[in-house]
């Protein structure tokens, strides 16, 4: 064996000698002087090949959705590079895969394809296919700007919060503005995740529609999985509209299935916000309709704003440090 080729299937090549001793004494020689097959191997390895390589260990230890992600993630720089030598990227084209998306791609995402490239090639040079990564500290001026996020004010808040007391279908805005939780957590709690007499919740699981796959899983770390507190109103809420019978605490058509996020978006959230909306306009009052996400921006913003432990926040959001609270 005089080297492996990238799928790990032996170079053989045959040495003969007058014995055991002197046909090894030839191989060690031939592999001195001339055991480059493997390099050889490496140096036409195209990008789409080590990607698929890197998402093959992938599989072995990340989540379905997560995995679902990285794949479809992947997809941008197979489709741009596609038969490229992996030893011909360089920065220069690196920067024409940024410059084919800076027209119609936000910053996020166009980094996102850049951390996936830097994996990529970060995973070949620990497997010795290069011994470059031309991915680092690659820098350029996004064209589409940042989506600015809004929040409400504390009375707007207090408002809507106590409207969504009154409607059977406003539970899930009710934990989502009232208590930080995003839409894949709120959709996964599950009844028998509610301490009605502690008067907290365990946030255990999350719900993921993929390409129009249903998916609960854990939630994306293991700072996500926490119990929050919830106040006496928001049990004596949740023991109105919610029954043990059920399975989730937000369901659709089936009470033992967890709602669909994508549906939920149209059917549950845009039907309650414009309620409230019109609610409000009726008395007078404008309340503006949020993107569910800010609404868990809103309870973060409120509660530095209240000058709540900072740490405390970031526990009960389910980050592991300070720096998405900065961010937020």
């Amino acid at each position: 064996t005089i080297g492996h080729q990238l799928d790990g299937t032996p170079i053989r090549k045959s040495f003969y000698g007058k014995s055991k001793r002197e046909a090894k004494q030839k191989a060690d020689d031939w592999i001195i002087q001339n055991g480059k097959d493997a390099k050889e191997v490496k140096k036409y390895i195209t990008y789409s090949e080590v990607t698929e390589l890197y998402l093959n260990e992938r599989r072995h230890y990340l989540r379905v959705n997560s995995m679902q992600r990285t794949e479809s993630l992947s997809k941008k720089s197979v489709e741009f590079f596609g038969n490229d030598k992996l030893a011909s990227i360089t920065r220069p084209r690196l920067f024409d895969f940024v410059d084919s998306m800076i027209d119609d791609y936000s910053e996020i995402y166009i980094k996102s394809n850049l951390n996936f490239i830097h994996a990529v090639f970060k995973y070949a040079i620990e497997n010795g296919i290069t011994q470059t990564n031309p991915c680092t500290n690659i820098k350029f001026k996004p064209k589409i700007e940042k989506k600015e996020r809004h929040v409400y004010s504390q009375e707007q808040a207090d408002a809507l919060l106590e409207y969504s007391l009154i409607r059977p279908d406003g539970l899930s805005v009710h934990l989502m503005l009232g208590y930080g939780t995003t839409i894949s957590e709120t959709l996964g709690i599950q009844y028998n995740d509610v301490d009605f007499e502690a008067g907290t919740i365990a946030i255990e699981r999350g719900v993921t529609n993929t390409k129009g796959v249903i998916t609960v899983d854990d939630p994306k770390n293991k700072h996500r999985k926490r119990k929050i507190a919830v106040s006496r109103s928001t049990i004596d809420y949740i023991g109105r509209v919610a029954s043990p019978e059920y399975k989730y605490l937000i369901h659709g058509d089936d009470p033992l299935q967890p709602y669909d996020p994508k549906r939920w978006r149209w059917q549950v959230y845009k039907k309650f916000m414009t309620a409230a909306e019109n609610h409000f306009l009726d008395l007078g009052q404008d309340l503006p309709v949020l993107d569910p996400h800010e609404l868990r921006h809103t309870r973060a913003t409120l509660w530095v704003e209240n000058d709540c432990n900072l740490f405390a926040i970031a526990e009960e959001m389910g980050w592991s440090d300070l720096e998405m609270l900065r961010k937020v």
